[in-house]
């Protein structure tokens, strides 16, 4: 799938070799690979639960060369936005934000889950479902598998500490009989280039299989709106098709100098 970036930037920014990002003129100050400057997240909340293969609540850490199946299970996160868990906000306030379509969190995003996963006894493989997984149903954390990872795959990835929460007017949908309109307003203070979305779909009845339909959002002036009409159900092949998830990735600064992240994937509709 073509991932759609899309670039406004008032200030200098530079990315070097290793991922660190240095800005000039914006005061802003480095340390490691974390960028301490405001930053704007937004997207789609999901919850995190117990077997889910897209976004699981708890990870099972087995030793190597584990004979009897018993490893250690460590509590993860209650939900995420994209492929960043949130951390450093009440679960209670991040549900009542989960309906939106969109909600924005202010934040750091932070390298290596470790520093914040707690251990919470013992797991068994035996405790663990076995399924037949597609190839694209995976996480982040443990790939195509279900809880099971490692340490050091989780001091790769890094979570959201996030600081605030709230409803954004970036993205509302409003759902018809056979369409689905896609409203995105331009919040950010300033014109956006062209950027694209996505409306993802999968196939019915039988085993289900994916299609993907590209649109473009035309330039934007400051809190002007674009709305697009998306079917609820399309044909290919000899298939038929329902909507599944609308979906969005790019980073733009706005006109105050903060970066703003977009990661879309709702179906909140």
């Amino acid at each position: 799938m073509k991932k759609h970036f899309f670039f406004l930037i008032p200030t200098v920014l530079l990315m070097s070799a290793s991922g660190n990002v240095w800005g000039f003129g914006g005061g802003q100050k480095k340390i490691g690979k974390i960028l301490l400057k405001k930053v704007r997240f937004i997207g789609n909340l999901v919850k995190n639960s117990q077997y889910s293969v897209f976004a699981p609540d708890r990870y099972c850490i087995f030793p190597r060369n584990s004979r009897n199946g018993k490893g250690i299970q460590y509590k993860g996160f209650d939900y995420r936005m994209g492929s960043l868990n949130i951390y450093g906000i009440s679960s209670d306030l991040l549900e009542k934000h989960r309906k939106y379509p969109a909600v924005e969190v202010s934040g750091v995003e932070t390298q290596d889950l470790t520093r914040v996963i707690t251990n919470t006894g013992s797991c068994s493989r035996n405790s663990i479902p076995v399924m037949q997984l597609r190839s694209d149903w995976e996480s982040p954390e443990c790939g195509n598998s279900i809880q099971v990872t490692t340490m050091s795959k989780l001091r790769t990835l890094s979570y959201l500490n996030a600081k605030s929460i709230k409803k954004t007017e970036y993205m509302k949908f409003s759902r018809g009989k056979s369409f689905l309109t896609v409203k995105f307003r331009n919040i950010f203070g300033i014109s956006t280039k062209p950027m694209g979305f996505h409306a993802n779909y999968e196939s019915y009845p039988g085993k289900p299989s994916k299609t993907v339909v590209s649109h473009t959002i035309s330039s934007l002036r400051t809190n002007k709106v674009s709305a697009h009409s998306i079917p609820l159900k399309i044909k290919k092949h000899g298939k038929t098709y329902r909507l599944n998830t609308i979906s969005q990735e790019g980073e733009l600064i706005d006109i105050s100098g903060n970066k703003v992240v977009i990661r879309i994937k709702s179906s909140s509709f």
